[in-house]
């Protein structure tokens, strides 16, 4: 992959000839301090839970919701459109794009047609916390990105089971500054979720790069911290769907491994991050933990194979992956 956080790439470019048809848009007005972005493709079970959850956020802070569909065959645009308008007090517009401009092309479009000066991304599988943007929206700076953990779920029962008790913990804040050395252990969330963004400075830096998936998101954040800073509330106050995501595919794990780590090797080499022997230490260690993980997530994973295709013995990934995280998290400190 090429990584190069020195280059400008307009990632909006790619798609700029195929256009987004505004389907439906609700008759509540306001002005919106920010935009609650809603991709989604032929998911229209999920995108009710996450639309639910977009609507009920507590607080006093104007918002609206956009949903962008990639499914340009409208398969279920009649389903969703009756859906929302059972939604009387919130601002929400639909569109359908004329292709399927593939998932971050999807995210960009997004971006692209908000109308506040800030944003986060909530793909149609995940749910926001009701208190969400109440506590977000109080530590928010003007051009850093704000960030918050997620907590996983499978099943509608266990969101069910988690959500009550999560939303009264979240009184408490506990805000942390981040520096690109931090984001060398890896995300803190799913993708997106969860994190608001300036929009300028999205565009300027020329949004999500469809070219580095899996892991488009990750460079993304790396990439805006380096220019703007970013900041994480460690309070759980989002929820991602384990079982629909796409991170469960046994060709995006293995490219996972691989990627990530090269990742990691161009911000050592190039001095993002200082003490080379530390970190090309906790790189192994991080490779040698996603493989192990790998096989747990999906069991069609073959150890041995991946082991050999990242040029690395059996002996040295048992090693490495007993190095304890708490450990790796000090060591980038």
């Amino acid at each position: 992959m090429n990584f190069d956080f020195s280059s400008k790439k307009d990632n909006f470019k790619k798609y700029k000839e195929i256009e987004s048809e505004l389907i439906y848009e609700s008759s509540y007005d306001v002005e919106p301090v920010i935009s609650i972005l809603i991709p989604t493709f032929k998911r229209p079970h999920l995108l009710k839970v996450a639309v639910d959850s977009a609507v009920n956020l507590s607080g006093n802070t104007k918002y609206e919701i956009i949903i962008v569909d990639n499914d340009c065959e409208k398969e279920h645009s009649l389903e969703i459109i009756n859906t929302l308008k059972k939604y009387k007090n919130s601002k929400i517009r639909y569109y359908i794009n004329e292709k399927n401009i593939g998932m971050y092309g999807n995210w960009n479009r997004c971006i692209e047609l908000s109308s506040s000066e800030c944003f986060t991304i909530l793909n149609d599988d995940d749910v926001l916390s009701s208190s969400w943007l109440e506590v977000m929206i109080q530590e928010l700076r003007p051009n850093s990105f704000l960030g918050c953990r997620s907590i996983k779920f499978s099943t509608p029962k266990e969101l069910a089971e988690t959500v009550p008790s999560n939303d009264i913990s979240c009184r408490e804040k506990s805000l942390d500054n981040l520096k690109i050395n931090d984001l060398f252990i890896g995300l803190w969330t799913n993708g997106s979720l969860g994190s608001i963004f300036n929009k300028k400075n999205v565009m300027h830096l020329g949004g999500f790069d469809d070219e580095m998936f899996p892991m488009s998101d990750y460079y993304f954040y790396s990439l805006y911290c380096n220019f703007y800073g970013g900041n994480i509330l460690k309070n759980e106050l989002a929820y991602f769907r384990w079982s629909e995501n796409e991170s469960l595919n046994l060709n995006t794990l293995k490219q996972q491994i691989s990627s990530n780590y090269e990742f990691r090797q161009y911000l050592i080499k190039n001095r993002y991050v200082s003490g080379k022997l530390r970190y090309n230490f906790i790189a192994k260690a991080l490779q040698a933990k996603m493989i192990i993980n790998a096989k747990k997530i999906n069991d069609e994973i073959c150890i041995k194979s991946v082991i050999k295709e990242n040029d690395l013995s059996f002996a040295s990934v048992c090693l490495l992956r007993c190095v304890p995280f708490f450990l790796l998290r000090h060591l980038v400190k």
